[in-house]
């Protein structure tokens, strides 16, 4: 009885693993990744949640707020928009962000950034109220003075002022824009950094006025400079009148005569200087032109 009885029991266990409720593997390994799932989202939702904190331009790397104010100042030369200038200068946390300013330009000069980027920072610069010599020549500040332009400052002393004329005679031509053109023999050791028109109502004729400077924007004397025109040359070397600057040199210009300039170590050449008339604000009379020449080529001492 006990061994029937046993029998039976035994019969029945097997038929409940065989007929019993079972789970496949597909249904515990979707039971598995359910779980899973829910315990990430504990995790992440519950236990330890992202804290979201909106960027800002402060808690960007030096790199990257170097690029931030160099876009800052490109849209501020574009639009003219100081009010969002300064917005987005603020977003910096920067209490002296026109050092910042300064800084970044001195380092942009030494690297040798293109003169419209320089153009662009430095007019930002000249904004925070930076004055500086890279602020001058690059973004020049015109003053109610006898002159309708300004170059950066000039050293001042009290030689005896020696200039070279030149009167040749030529057939006038018509009017032409003074275009940069590359010199066919020269290396180009300098480049043009600004070129424009002077006015003086009291110089006693216009004047190609050359100002010569180094990487660091430093005057350099002794600098040779070469005037070509229609059947005649000439010469002239900066540093002479000390009372204009170091860097200074100019050339006596003659009525209806095309100029060339270029500096004799080598530079892109200007062509189509001529007295032109100047506008009626500064009263109308012939004026010269101002050209800016930056030494490229100088070996410069690691920090």
């Amino acid at each position: 009885m006990d061994e029937h009885r046993f029998e039976t029991q035994h019969q029945r266990e097997q038929w409940l693993r065989s007929h019993g409720p079972r789970l496949s593997a597909a249904s515990l390994i979707m039971i598995g990744l359910i779980l899973g799932f829910a315990a990430a989202l504990y995790y992440a939702w519950l236990a330890e949640p992202v804290v979201f904190t909106e960027a800002s331009p402060a808690r960007l790397s030096e790199p990257q707020k170097a690029q931030y104010i160099l876009l800052i100042s490109q849209s501020y030369e574009a639009d003219g928009n100081w009010e969002k200038a300064q917005e987005r200068l603020a977003a910096l946390n920067d209490p002296d962000v026109d050092r910042t300013v300064a800084a970044l330009l001195e380092e942009f000069l030494r690297s040798g950034e293109s003169a419209s980027t320089m153009k662009s920072l430095a007019t930002l610069a000249r904004r925070l109220g930076v004055d500086s010599v890279a602020v001058a020549v690059f973004a020049p500040q015109p003053t109610a003075t006898s002159a309708a332009v300004q170059s950066a400052p000039t050293a001042d002393s009290s030689t005896p002022e020696i200039r070279q004329t030149q009167t040749p005679t030529s057939t006038p031509l018509p009017t032409l824009t003074p275009t940069p053109v590359p010199s066919p023999t020269a290396v180009p050791v300098y480049r043009l950094l600004r070129q424009e028109q002077i006015c003086q109502r009291d110089a006693p004729s216009p004047r190609i006025e050359v100002v010569a400077i180094d990487p660091f924007l430093e005057p350099l004397p002794g600098v040779e400079v070469i005037v070509q025109w229609e059947g005649g040359n000439d010469h002239f070397f900066t540093g002479y009148q000390l009372e204009k600057g170091l860097g200074y040199g100019d050339f006596e210009m003659a009525p209806g005569v095309d100029y060339r300039v270029m500096m004799a170590d080598g530079s892109l050449m200007v062509t189509g200087l001529r007295i032109t008339e100047c506008n009626e604000n500064v009263g109308g009379l012939p004026g010269g032109w101002r050209l800016t020449f930056q030494n490229t080529d100088v070996v410069q001492e690691s920090p």
